[in-house]
């Protein structure tokens, strides 16, 4: 699978998220792989495990 995002230049990000969004910048920059641990500990069952079939279900 191949990721694409429209270009756009590292200090238009970085205003953006501060200043917009007021949010880290680096979340902007870089994505973050987040597990949610203390919900898959309590034996929480996530319906929708795989964004891009969902998304493709969504959309079919």
């Amino acid at each position: 699978m191949t990721r694409w995002a429209p270009p756009a230049p590292t200090p238009m990000v970085w205003l953006g998220a501060h200043l917009v969004m007021r949010a880290d910048p680096g979340l902007a920059l870089t994505g973050r792989n987040c597990i949610p641990q203390k919900f898959l500990d309590e034996g929480f069952r996530f319906q929708h495990t795989d964004l891009e079939a969902t998304l493709r279900g969504l959309t079919s």
